[in-house]
């Protein structure tokens, strides 16, 4: 099997710690005004908020990663388990106010790549060839939670 073996829990308080803080620099970038006066202070904007959203994602990832290897999740289900991102992203770009619908649209973009990042993680050792061929075999219902 390839799983992953379990963090110490130290490692898990810093994902945890680190989800928590890049959440909350989301939707500060979100409300915080954009009227910038000149092209390096647009571009830095750019810059932080796109680090700061690979880092709430490679924390999604982890966590979603480490609920894979406590519940035996199989390599699709860790495939298509960032989902609820995409429905979230979906909603926000609807629904919401000009300043979140950017986090709408980076939701969007960026629940295909949690689900790659989610199964890399929890099976390091894994070739795609044999996530295809995992995915060939099994035909289990989608289910987020053992029965």
């Amino acid at each position: 099997m390839w799983t992953l073996r379990k963090p110490p829990t130290l490692l898990k308080a810093v994902v945890v710690l680190g989800f928590a803080i890049s959440s909350f620099s989301i939707y500060w970038l979100s409300v915080m005004p954009r009227d910038f006066l000149s092209l390096t202070e647009r571009l830095g904007w750019v810059s932080v908020t796109l680090s700061v959203f690979a880092f709430w994602l490679f924390s999604w990832s982890g966590i979603l990663a480490y609920l894979a290897v406590i519940y035996e999740w199989s390599p699709n289900r860790c495939q298509k388990i960032a989902a609820p991102l995409g429905f979230l992203g979906v909603f926000l770009f609807f629904f919401a106010n000009e300043g979140h619908q950017m986090i709408g649209i980076l939701l969007i973009a960026q629940a295909s790549i949690a689900g790659l990042l989610c199964r890399k993680m929890a099976y390091p050792r894994m070739t795609e060839e044999e996530f295809q061929d995992s995915v060939s075999r099994s035909h289990e219902p989608p289910r987020i939670f053992p029965r």
